[in-house]
């Protein structure tokens, strides 16, 4: 049997996928450049974990505490590509940058987990809800359910989940 992996399209993708977009909201430093306000800043900081573009710059100090990060490439998707802190040294990542494979260092955060009991066995499942939105305004909602609460692993049980905003 095949399996058949459905992405958003190329301009939605390009548009909202770009992990580099997640450095400028995950950060305090440009705020009053981009007009984040404080209160936002607040919402922001409780639920965009910690990202950086790996540059030359702050590669020694990722390096350091790389055990804290997972390492996905800019326009990855579906977990793929993505570097554990063991899977990843300075040296690697210096082969990155060289090589023109831009990653970005994201700090780990814990996933949600739901349990529900299927028949005879009881399932547990690591969960992440992604929010679009712009200005209060909220554009896309999506949630994902991974076997794994290391890496993504979609397989069944695990997948997209029905996901619902009250309005």
């Amino acid at each position: 049997m095949s399996r058949v992996y459905v992405a958003p399209n190329p301009f939605t993708y390009a548009t909202r996928s770009d992990k580099r977009l997640l450095e400028f909201l995950s950060v305090a430093d440009p705020d009053e450049q981009l007009g984040i306000q404080p209160e936002e800043r607040t919402i922001l900081s409780a639920h965009v974990p910690e990202t950086r573009l790996i540059r030359e710059d702050n590669l020694e100090a990722i390096a350091h505490t790389k055990e804290e990060f997972f390492f996905k490439p800019l326009y990855g998707f579906g977990g793929r590509g993505v570097l554990t802190g063991e899977q990843v040294g300075r040296s690697r990542l210096q082969r990155l940058l060289k090589h023109g494979e831009h990653y970005v260092a994201q700090r780990k955060i814990p996933k949600s987990l739901l349990q529900f009991a299927n028949t005879d066995e009881s399932i547990s499942l690591w969960t992440d809800l992604r929010v679009w939105a712009y200005q209060g305004e909220i554009f896309l909602l999506s949630g994902r359910a991974s076997r794994r609460p290391d890496i993504l692993d979609l397989t069944p049980p695990g997948g997209w989940l029905p996901t619902y905003a009250q309005v």
